[in-house]
């Protein structure tokens, strides 16, 4: 019987990522109808866009110095 392949980091951390900004997605169109001010819904994708985007900086730079 086959041994079940594992998915890769990459593939899990996209997953992971792109839930985040589904999630994001959702609570920034529920700050949105909750007086529809669209600045609410920017701000939630901002900061989740801040979020991801410092998560990915510090993923490349363990990258960078893992590497001889």
């Amino acid at each position: 019987m086959p041994e079940p392949t594992q998915p890769s980091p990459r593939l899990l951390l996209a997953l992971i990522m792109g839930g985040l900004v589904l999630w994001g997605g959702y609570v920034a169109v529920g700050a949105y109808l909750y007086n529809y001010n669209p600045w609410r819904g920017v701000i939630v994708m901002a900061c989740v866009g801040v979020f991801l985007g410092f998560w990915l900086l510090l993923l490349w730079n363990r990258g960078r110095r893992q590497r001889p």
